[in-house]
């Protein structure tokens, strides 16, 4: 394969300045966007615009007798700058990173740097929520944030045991019942045995505490087996979901119709995340939200669709049929607004053409 097909790690300027409106925009789906083989047009459209931007260099060299040059990277000066850069916003707290993190002035290492303080203000952003929430919301959250889906799961192994008045011996016989039930095989009669007995012998507060003890230790051993099942399950889902986006890029490099270009905007179109005022999402995401909600490019995206075969996937021979089609409504336009405009011109006395004598379809196919 060549160099030039080679997936490639796109820039932080081409992630934050790429907007790909070619195909779909807020207007609906393009018409003009380049279908099967509509990349060398695009292709060709772009040469002639670096052929007019060479002549307008060349005209502005030989106005001025001296050739521009474009400066010289110094990876020294690079790194210096990034060094600097890195320490005025790590003393200003907008760089936050680990006590042993060393920053070597490197793009990389200024890359760890900016994940670090990304986790950092999502935890710092979630602590601060949960410490405005009532207890049982915030351990709720605290469940959900940690991978938890399942709400009986919750209402299970997430009960709020500080709470409970032990002041009562009603209260004190429901804790020891309550521990033998859910750390025992016990039968219902042999329990209330054992509660009869702490009564009588006058242990019913202590043995309501060691119950108490003995909950609060088995349902902390259980959230977390819960946290580390939901940490693992999570952890597959992100693993699973970045195999995926590596087989969209990859299938993007072997789709031999789209020029390298193109390619690395589409891979960004499809995989780079970009934070704006709805949120951080890729531009994917935003097309796909944005036609969700417009029943008109909706039901475009439906006819597209219709003829999706799993195997050989959208047919672009229908897209470029599409294409063709609005040009030759187009040009039938204008020949019937051509021969409209020589019969308005025309004597009176003249007799106008009549245009259903022309047969349009006869005539594309004669050329």
């Amino acid at each position: 394969m060549d160099n030039e097909n080679t997936p490639q790690e796109p820039s932080l300027e081409d992630i934050l300045s790429f907007q790909d409106d070619s195909v779909y925009s807020e207007d609906g789906f393009n018409d003009n966007a380049p279908a099967e083989g509509g990349e060398q047009e695009l292709e060709n459209n772009t040469d002639e615009g670096q052929g007019q931007e060479q002549e307008e260099n060349e005209s502005h060299e030989s106005e001025t007798g001296e050739e521009t040059q474009e400066p010289e990277i110094n990876e020294e000066e690079f790194q210096q700058q990034l060094l600097n850069n890195f320490g005025i916003l790590k003393d200003n707290g907008v760089l936050v990173t680990p006590e042993d993190f060393e920053f070597d002035g490197t793009a990389d290492k200024f890359k760890e740097a900016l994940e670090h303080s990304k986790k950092a203000y999502d935890d710092n952003a979630k602590e601060r929520l949960m410490q405005k929430l009532p207890d049982a919301e915030r351990r709720y959250f605290e469940y959900l944030v940690n991978g938890g889906d399942d709400l009986e799961e919750f209402q299970a192994n997430y009960i709020d045991y500080d709470s409970v008045d032990m002041s009562s011996e009603e209260v004190q016989k429901q804790v020891i019942a309550h521990q033998y039930k859910t750390t025992t095989r016990f039968s219902d009669e042999r329990i209330q045995k054992l509660i009869d007995r702490s009564v009588s012998d006058g242990s019913l507060l202590d043995d309501a505490t060691e119950a108490m003890s003995l909950l609060k230790s088995e349902q902390a051993s259980k959230q977390q087996e819960i946290l580390e099942a939901n940490q693992r399950k999570a952890q597959a889902r992100l693993e699973k979901e970045a195999d995926f986006r590596n087989n969209v890029t990859t299938s993007i490099s072997e789709l031999d119709y789209l020029t390298a270009e193109r390619q690395k905007k589409v891979k960004n179109f499809y995989v780079n995340p970009v934070t704006k005022s709805d949120g951080q999402k890729t531009e994917f995401t935003r097309v796909m939200d944005k036609l969700k909600s417009n029943p008109t490019h909706l039901a475009q995206l439906a006819d597209i669709l219709y003829e999706y075969n799993e195997k050989d996937g959208l047919n672009l021979d229908r897209l470029s049929k599409l294409k063709l089609s609005k040009k030759t409504k187009d040009f039938r336009t204008s020949i019937h607004e051509a021969l409209n405009t020589k019969v308005n011109v025309a004597s009176k006395g003249s007799t106008p053409p009549s245009k259903e004598k022309f047969d349009f379809e006869a005539f594309l196919k004669s050329q």
